[in-house]
Order: structure tokens, then C-alpha cells, then sequence
């Protein structure tokens, strides 16, 4: 299997700093505490919650990632470099991402 780039090691890393982020907030006394999700709408402090996810597709704007100089209108290509980096086959691009060898990155 190949190993992932740094760039798929910060983002992976990035992803987990930001659902340990969302975990402390749902169990915490803060203030600003997440008191609800989707799925269950009252979170007791302390009380367990479930987090849904996803990928976003390739093409997504991240408005948030701009760069004027080397890159004004940044897109999302996640899936591409995933696809890239472990050899998935053009036949073998599902719409079912968690059909992915790289999936299991993410999950």
C-alpha cells in the first residue's frame, strides 16, 4: 500500500484536530458547548454524541484556502490525490467512496 503524502498527512491530522475539537466542546461546561446535533438533539454534559462526516466532491470551492499568488480559485481534488496515490483505477472510481483502498484513512 502507499504511503500518503505529507499534504494527505496534514489534512488526515487536520481532520482529527478538528473532531477532537468538536469532542471536547459536546463535553465540557463551556459555555459555547455543542448542546445538540442532528441525530441526537440534546446532549446531556458528558453524554456520548455521534458525529456524521463526509467528503466533499472534487471541484468544491475552498474559498478559505485562497491564495491570490499561486492559487486564486482553489478547488477540492481530494478524491483525485487519494485515487492518485494508491493506484485506483478509472473502472474502479464508485460513486461509494468507502469502496476506496484509501478510505480506511478517514475512517
Amino acid at each position: 500500500m502507499p504511503r500518503p503524502t505529507n499534504s494527505c498527512l496534514i489534512l488526515t491530522l487536520t481532520f482529527v484536530s478538528f473532531l477532537c475539537n468538536v469532542i471536547h466542546a459536546a463535553n465540557t461546561s463551556d459555555s459555547d458547548r455543542i448542546t445538540g446535533t442532528v441525530l441526537t438533539p440534546s446532549i446531556p454534559l458528558g453524554g456520548p454524541i455521534t458525529i456524521t462526516w463526509s467528503i466533499v466532491p472534487d471541484g468544491t470551492d475552498l474559498p478559505s484556502f485562497s491564495n491570490a499568488a499561486s492559487d486564486p480559485d482553489p478547488k477540492s481534488d481530494l478524491i483525485a490525490r487519494m485515487d492518485s496515490i494508491y493506484g485506483v483505477a478509472v473502472v474502479d472510481q464508485t460513486a461509494d467512496l468507502t469502496n476506496r483502498p484509501w478510505f480506511a484513512v478517514f475512517a
